[in-house]
């Protein structure tokens, strides 16, 4: 189960935005942080799941739609969920400019796309 709150609630609401969101919501209680990466401008984090996990047939491997704001982000930042094989694999998310801080966000809002 995924430890960071930050990365557990940009995930959640990224598959609301999913046509698919029932079926990956199942994979959640099985999903860990495999490793992540920083790169200065933004975060790769890439996942790691049981084999309880159920894979699924998606149609959709790209899901985008959250932006993050943030007083650490003085631009804000959007993120992106890619699946593979029917399931989660990478959560990115990038600084809208600027250098993206090397941490956890604690403070922070997440606002769906579809209500900006």
């Amino acid at each position: 189960m995924l430890e960071s709150k930050f990365i557990k609630e940009i995930v959640s609401l990224l598959m609301e935005e999913s046509s698919e969101c029932t079926q990956l919501q199942q994979q959640m209680p099985y999903l860990d942080v495999a490793s992540t990466e920083y790169t200065g401008v933004g975060l790769f984090v890439y996942f790691e799941h049981g084999d309880e996990a159920a894979h699924f047939p998606v149609e959709t491997e790209i899901i985008d739609g959250v932006t993050i704001l943030s007083d650490d982000l003085p631009n804000g930042a959007s993120a992106t969920l890619f699946l593979a094989d029917g399931v989660i694999e990478m959560l990115e998310i990038i600084a809208n400019e600027g250098a993206y801080p090397e941490k956890d966000l604690s403070q922070y809002s997440l606002v769906a796309n579809r209500f900006q």
